[in-house]
C-alpha cells in the first residue's frame, strides 16, 4: 500500500467501517428466507412484492435491503421484470454452503457481542464482553458451559472446521502399522474417526484427549461410528500432561490458539510423553483449493473472544516452538519443514529427540486428572496417564 496515497488509506478505511453493515445485510437475507425462497423459484426468481408476501415485511425493505447483495454480486436483479435471483450463491454446492453458514451465525451471537468490548479485553487481558453480556468471568470455553446458547452457536462453527480440515490431514499422515495414537486436544473423537477412516487398515488404535466434559460426547461419536473397540478417550489436559505408552501423537491447529507459553507447554509435554516416537503437528497453513482459508484467523478468533491469548504462527515462530518444546523437524518425502528457509510443510512430521532441547525442562508438570479408564464397553482406554 502506498503510505502517501491517501485515497488507499481512505479505502481501507471505507472498507472497515462498512464491514459490520454488510455482514448484518447478508445475513438478514438468509435469516429472512430470502435465500430459500429464491433458491426455489430457479430462474424465474421472484419479484420484491413476491418476496415480501412470503417473508412478511414490506416489498420497499426487501429493495432496500437486496442492494447491496446485488451489488456484491451474491444476487441479481433482472432491470427489465424487477425479479431477483440467485447469482454468486448459485456457484456454491450445499456442502460449501453449509461451511459458511455456521460462521455467519457464530459471528453474531459470538463475536459482535464480545468485540464490543474489544479495547477493554486488551488491555485487561481476558474476555471482558463474557461479564458485561453474561456476568461470567472466565474463558469462552468455560462460559459455552453455563450458557448452552453459545455452545449451539459455537460448536458446528467447529464441527465445520474439524469436517474441512481434518480429511486432509488425516491423509497425508504417515501411520505405522499398529501404532497407538493419541489425538491431542481431540475434542468430540472426529479425529480418531477419521484416523480410522484413512489408516483402519493398518490396525491402528487412536485415542481421544481431551477435556474430561468432552467425554461423552466423543464416546458417542465414537459408537455412532462403529469403532469402539478401535478408538477410546482419555480426559485429561494438555497443558498439563499428555498420557504416555503411545507410538505416534497428533498435534492439530489447536496449537496456535494458545499464546507463546500455553504452546510451549503442549510441545514439551508431548516431548516427555513420547521420546524417540513422532508427532505429526498441523500448522494453520490450511489447503487452498477452494473453501475458507484459515490461516491466521483462530488465532486472532481466540485473542479476542477466547480467553485473551492465541498469535499467528508464522512458519519462524512454530519452528522456535518446536526446538523449545524439544522437537526437531525431520524431513521425510515431503513431511517436515525447513527452519532455515523459512518455509513451513501444513503437515510436518517431527521426531523428538533429548538432543533437540535448546533448555532443560526446569520441573515436572502435575499429572492431569484422566476418566474413561473403566467401562470398556463405552469405549474408555484402560491406559492412564501418569
Amino acid at each position: 500500500m502506498p503510505t502517501n496515497d491517501a485515497d488507499v488509506v481512505l479505502a481501507k478505511f471505507r472498507d472497515y467501517i462498512t464491514g459490520p453493515t454488510r455482514y448484518a445485510t447478508l445475513l438478514t437475507v438468509f435469516e429472512l428466507g430470502i435465500v430459500a425462497q429464491l433458491k426455489a423459484a430457479g430462474p424465474d426468481g421472484m419479484s420484491a412484492a413476491q418476496l415480501a408476501a412470503v417473508t412478511g415485511v414490506s416489498a420497499h425493505h426487501v429493495e432496500q435491503l437486496l442492494q447491496l447483495p446485488v451489488k456484491d454480486g451474491f444476487l441479481a436483479r433482472d432491470p427489465a421484470t424487477g425479479a431477483y435471483t440467485l447469482d454468486g450463491i448459485a456457484r456454491l454446492s450445499d456442502a460449501e454452503l453449509a461451511r459458511v453458514m455456521p460462521w455467519l451465525h457464530m459471528i453474531k451471537e459470538v463475536c459482535l457481542r464480545q468485540l464490543y468490548h474489544l479495547t477493554d479485553s486488551v488491555r485487561e487481558g481476558r474476555i471482558v464482553g463474557l461479564e458485561k453480556f453474561y456476568g461470567f468471568t472466565g474463558n469462552f470455553y468455560q462460559a459455552s458451559k453455563a450458557h448452552p446458547e453459545l455452545h449451539r452457536t459455537w460448536e458446528p462453527v467447529m464441527h465445520a472446521v474439524t469436517d474441512y480440515i481434518d480429511p486432509w490431514f488425516y491423509g497425508r499422515l504417515d501411520l505405522p502399522a499398529g501404532a497407538r495414537v493419541v489425538d491431542i486436544a481431540g475434542n468430540t473423537g472426529q479425529g480418531a474417526i477419521l484416523a480410522q477412516k484413512y489408516h483402519g487398515e493398518k490396525d491402528i488404535h487412536v485415542t481421544c484427549f481431551d477435556l474430561p466434559e468432552k467425554e461423552d460426547e466423543a464416546l458417542d461419536n465414537i459408537a455412532g461410528a462403529g469403532l469402539e473397540d478401535r478408538c477410546c478417550f482419555i480426559g485429561g489436559d494438555a497443558l498439563a500432561e499428555i498420557p504416555r505408552g503411545f507410538d505416534v501423537a497428533l498435534i492439530k491447529h489447536f496449537l496456535d490458539m494458545w499464546d507463546h507459553d500455553n504452546a510451549l507447554r503442549v510441545l514439551r509435554n508431548t516431548y516427555e510423553a513420547a521420546l524417540g516416537r513422532p508427532a505429526h503437528r498441523h500448522a494453520p497453513d490450511l489447503p487452498g483449493a477452494g473453501g475458507l482459508r484459515h490461516g491466521g484467523l483462530l488465532p486472532r478468533l481466540f485473542l479476542r473472544l477466547h480467553d485473551g491469548a492465541g498469535r499467528s504462527a508464522a512458519a519462524v515462530h512454530l519452528g522456535r516452538l518446536d526446538r523449545g518444546g524439544g522437537l526437531r523437524g525431520h524431513a521425510d518425502g515431503g513431511a517436515g519443514h525447513e527452519h532455515g528457509a523459512g518455509r513451513h510443510d501444513p503437515v510436518a512430521q517431527h521426531r523428538l529427540r533429548h538432543e533437540a532441547l535448546t533448555r532443560p525442562l526446569r520441573h515436572r508438570l502435575a499429572a492431569a486428572p484422566t476418566r474413561g479408564l473403566s467401562g470398556a464397553s463405552r469405549g474408555r482406554s484402560s491406559a492412564a496417564a501418569p
